[in-house]
């Protein structure tokens, strides 16, 4: 009986000094953590054109749009055969990088061609901060019909790089 009361106890003795050690021993570690979201925008700017070699048609550019977000030719005066450039930086004042997401996306007119002559397109990456720069080929087709008033639209996509 001895025995036996000797193994309770050292039992009770030893659960004891594991509970206590095991509450000495435990710890709770904690991660806070807070994630913000960057910033994307890609705009044009510094807008031009080579207007007419002829001197006979008015090539205008219309930087009205304040976001930067788009720009408008405005050819009068056209005649056929009329070739002009039009050359366009795009920048990314944002604080994610950029890059152009596709080709150029352009719906010509009948007798208006546009082509991206420039060194941008798909793929291109445009950094933070940075300017690439781009330009579009407008030729009016040996057609070009007098008192024609033909519209074109150049879309560029653009995301963000990663």
């Amino acid at each position: 009986m001895k025995k036996l009361g000797f193994i309770i106890l050292a039992v009770v003795l030893t659960l004891g000094i594991i509970g206590v050690g095991y509450a000495a021993w435990t710890q709770t570690l904690t991660v806070n953590g807070n994630a913000k979201a960057g910033t994307f925008d890609t705009q044009f700017t510094a807008v031009s054109t080579s207007g007419d070699a002829n001197g006979v048609a008015a090539v205008n550019i219309d930087n009205s749009d304040s976001t930067g977000h788009s720009f408008g030719i405005d050819i009068t005066n056209g005649y056929p055969n009329l070739t002009t450039d039009v050359t366009f930086s795009i920048k990314d004042p944002g604080t994610v990088p950029a890059k152009i997401s596709g080709a150029f996306n352009i719906t010509n007119a009948t007798d208006v061609t546009v082509t991206n002559t420039g060194t941008i397109g798909d793929g291109t990456v445009i950094g933070t901060g940075t300017v690439s720069g781009g330009k579009l080929h407008i030729v009016l087709a040996d057609g070009f019909p007098q008192g024609a008033n033909e519209n074109f639209t150049v879309t560029i996509p653009t995301a963000q790089q990663y």
